[in-house]
Protein backbone atom coordinates (compact mmCIF):
# COMPACT_ATOMS: atom_id res chain seq x y z
CA UNK A 1 0.00 0.00 0.00
CA UNK A 2 2.91 2.19 0.72
CA UNK A 3 4.96 1.45 -2.59
CA UNK A 4 2.10 2.76 -4.76
CA UNK A 5 2.17 6.03 -2.66
CA UNK A 6 5.68 6.62 -2.61
CA UNK A 7 6.37 5.88 -6.32
CA UNK A 8 3.50 8.40 -7.11
CA UNK A 9 5.57 10.89 -4.88
CA UNK A 10 9.10 9.92 -6.59
CA UNK A 11 7.52 10.71 -9.84
CA UNK A 12 6.31 14.40 -8.44
CA UNK A 13 9.75 15.25 -6.69
CA UNK A 14 11.15 14.20 -10.36
CA UNK A 15 9.27 16.52 -11.82
CA UNK A 16 9.73 19.20 -9.43
CA UNK A 17 13.55 19.00 -9.82
CA UNK A 18 12.99 19.87 -13.14
CA UNK A 19 10.85 22.58 -12.69
CA UNK A 20 13.61 23.94 -10.08
CA UNK A 21 16.60 23.82 -12.10
CA UNK A 22 14.76 25.57 -14.70
CA UNK A 23 13.56 28.32 -12.77
CA UNK A 24 16.68 28.39 -11.83
CA UNK A 25 18.64 28.76 -14.93
CA UNK A 26 15.92 31.52 -15.84
CA UNK A 27 16.94 33.24 -12.61
CA UNK A 28 20.90 33.69 -13.93
CA UNK A 29 22.43 35.15 -16.93
CA UNK A 30 23.73 34.92 -20.38
CA UNK A 31 25.15 31.58 -20.73
CA UNK A 32 23.52 30.28 -17.36
CA UNK A 33 20.19 30.59 -18.69
CA UNK A 34 20.74 28.36 -21.55
CA UNK A 35 23.11 25.71 -19.78
CA UNK A 36 21.10 25.58 -16.25
CA UNK A 37 17.45 26.73 -17.72
CA UNK A 38 17.42 24.02 -20.76
CA UNK A 39 20.41 21.88 -21.31
CA UNK A 40 20.69 20.60 -18.37
CA UNK A 41 17.09 19.77 -17.27
CA UNK A 42 17.36 17.84 -20.72
CA UNK A 43 20.11 16.01 -20.18
CA UNK A 44 18.46 14.79 -17.18
CA UNK A 45 15.45 13.83 -18.37
CA UNK A 46 17.49 11.70 -21.18
CA UNK A 47 19.76 10.42 -18.74
CA UNK A 48 16.59 9.32 -16.16
CA UNK A 49 14.95 7.83 -19.18
CA UNK A 50 17.56 5.86 -20.38
CA UNK A 51 19.06 4.79 -16.92
CA UNK A 52 17.07 5.23 -13.86
CA UNK A 53 13.48 4.59 -15.16
CA UNK A 54 12.06 1.33 -13.82
CA UNK A 55 11.19 -0.43 -17.15
CA UNK A 56 14.28 0.98 -18.40
CA UNK A 57 16.74 -2.14 -20.03
CA UNK A 58 19.67 -0.40 -19.40
CA UNK A 59 18.43 0.40 -15.55
CA UNK A 60 21.60 0.96 -13.26
CA UNK A 61 21.43 -1.86 -10.06
CA UNK A 62 20.49 -0.46 -6.56
CA UNK A 63 24.55 0.66 -6.14
CA UNK A 64 24.44 2.81 -8.92
CA UNK A 65 20.98 4.37 -9.20
CA UNK A 66 21.06 5.60 -5.24
CA UNK A 67 24.70 7.86 -6.31
CA UNK A 68 22.72 9.11 -9.10
CA UNK A 69 20.17 10.08 -7.16
CA UNK A 70 22.56 11.52 -4.81
CA UNK A 71 24.62 13.82 -7.56
CA UNK A 72 21.18 14.76 -9.22
CA UNK A 73 18.89 15.59 -5.92
CA UNK A 74 21.89 16.81 -4.32
CA UNK A 75 23.04 19.23 -6.69
CA UNK A 76 19.34 20.11 -7.42
CA UNK A 77 18.80 20.79 -3.42
CA UNK A 78 22.45 23.00 -3.51
CA UNK A 79 21.19 25.31 -6.45
CA UNK A 80 17.27 25.33 -4.70
CA UNK A 81 19.57 26.61 -1.75
CA UNK A 82 21.31 29.28 -3.75
CA UNK A 83 18.34 30.69 -6.16
CA UNK A 84 16.01 29.80 -3.56
CA UNK A 85 16.79 30.22 -0.33
CA UNK A 86 17.65 27.63 3.04
CA UNK A 87 13.63 26.98 3.78
CA UNK A 88 12.75 25.55 0.47
CA UNK A 89 16.37 23.49 0.03
CA UNK A 90 15.53 21.84 3.20
CA UNK A 91 11.63 20.92 2.60
CA UNK A 92 13.15 19.15 -0.91
CA UNK A 93 15.57 17.67 0.79
CA UNK A 94 13.49 16.35 2.98
CA UNK A 95 10.70 15.02 0.79
CA UNK A 96 13.65 13.43 -1.31
CA UNK A 97 15.52 11.93 1.67
CA UNK A 98 12.50 10.20 3.03
CA UNK A 99 11.07 9.30 -0.75
CA UNK A 100 14.63 7.55 -1.81
CA UNK A 101 15.09 5.72 1.44
CA UNK A 102 11.03 4.20 1.26
CA UNK A 103 12.17 3.68 -2.43
CA UNK A 104 15.13 1.62 -1.55
CA UNK A 105 13.56 -0.35 1.03
CA UNK A 106 10.51 -1.09 -0.04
Amino acid sequence: MIKPINDGVRFLMELITLVLLIGAGFKGEGLSKILLGICVPIALVLFWSRFMAPMSPHRLNELERAFAEVVIFGGTALISYRVYGVKLALIYVGIVTINAVLDHVL
